[in-house]
Order: structure tokens, then C-alpha cells, then sequence
């Protein structure tokens, strides 16, 4: 990878890898947007996210990569951008309500669903691109930060991640949007 970074995120859009911001401990946030293709084994330099941030909620909502939310250099952030793939261009979008950074995130069908932490725990929404507008959903049952996430079969999959206390979690917790259905236990559930 050309930049060196951690808490970078991560979407694929026709097979092609995005990493999406970061955080460098000698330049802080960053706003490098590189993408590889695992055919070619090549990286190309997209353009720059409009502010560094880390630890963002990312999701591909058609042809746009959603980056909101994160950790950015004066703290936690509401930002929200748009990255235009055929464009290579990044565009400002409405502010999540909640400042938040580092949780599980999907997305599916026009919408980022995303568990929302920061100043306040326990807060699940969605960002609809086609609407540009965000809404609440059903909360967490397990409040944590830093959780990872993998979304099956239109299902979201928020795995561990640090209690409110700062202990560990092993949690799976569960978002099933309206209209698709698991076999097992579902742990909370919502109309997006």
C-alpha cells in the first residue's frame, strides 16, 4: 500500500479495493484515497477525501462510496462525504445528527446503516443517498465502540468491540432491515 496508516476503512466497488483516510501518528488524519486492483496487483491514487479523518462508517450506496462519521483531528465528527467512483471526485453530504467513529457499518440498497457512538453510546441510523437525510433506527442492545462488521445476505454483523466501561466485548449483535430475513437469533431489527 503507498501509504503507511492504520484506522484506515475499506470498501470494493467492480473488484477494486478503496482504502479510505487513515491515521498517521507523524501527519495525524489523513484524506488519502488509494485504490488497488487485486487482478493487476496495482495501486492508483484517487482523489482525496475534503477532510482527514479516520475510523469513518464506510459503505457503497450504487456508484458513490459514503465516508461519514469518524475520528477526525479535533475529535470525533458528524462529517459526511460522497466519493463519485466514475468521477473520482468527493462531494459534501448531510451531517450525521450524532458525532461517531469506529463502529460496524453496511451498505445495502441506497442506504449506510450505521452504529452511531461518540458522545453518546447506543444509537443506530441510516444515510440514504437518495433522500441525503439520515433516521434513527433501533438501538444496539449491547452499547460498544470499535466493533468490526460484515453484512451477509443483507444482514449487518457487529462483532465485539469496548463496553462503555472500556472492557471487551464478545458480542454478535445482529441488524436485520425490513424486508430480509435470518435464520437464528436476531438480536435487533429495524424498518430501513
Amino acid at each position: 500500500m503507498p501509504t503507511t496508516r492504520d484506522s484506515m476503512r475499506a470498501v470494493v466497488d467492480n473488484n477494486i479495493i478503496y482504502v479510505i483516510g487513515g491515521y498517521d501518528p507523524s501527519s495525524s488524519r489523513l484524506t488519502n484515497v488509494e485504490s488497488y486492483n487485486p487482478a493487476t496487483n496495482t495501486w492508483v491514487e484517487e482523489a482525496p477525501l475534503l477532510a482527514g479523518v479516520s475510523d469513518s462508517a464506510v459503505g457503497l450506496l450504487g456508484g458513490t462510496i459514503v465516508s461519514a462519521g469518524g475520528l477526525a483531528n479535533s475529535g470525533l465528527t458528524e462529517a459526511n462525504e460522497g466519493y463519485n467512483v466514475i468521477g473520482n471526485s468527493w462531494a459534501t453530504l448531510t451531517a450525521s445528527p450524532n458525532d461517531m467513529g469506529g463502529g460496524c457499518a453496511m451498505g445495502l440498497n441506497g442506504q449506510l446503516y450505521t452504529e452511531a457512538f461518540g458522545s453518546e453510546y447506543n444509537l443506530f441510523q441510516a444515510y440514504s443517498l437518495e433522500t441525503n437525510s439520515w433516521t434513527s433506527l433501533a438501538s444496539m442492545p449491547q452499547p460498544v465502540n470499535g466493533s468490526s462488521s460484515a453484512e451477509v445476505g443483507g444482514v449487518l454483523y457487529c462483532l465485539g468491540g469496548e463496553q462503555q466501561d472500556g472492557a471487551a466485548a464478545n458480542y454478535v449483535q445482529i441488524y436485520q432491515p425490513s424486508g430480509y430475513t435470518i435464520s437464528g437469533q436476531v438480536t435487533f431489527s429495524g424498518t430501513g
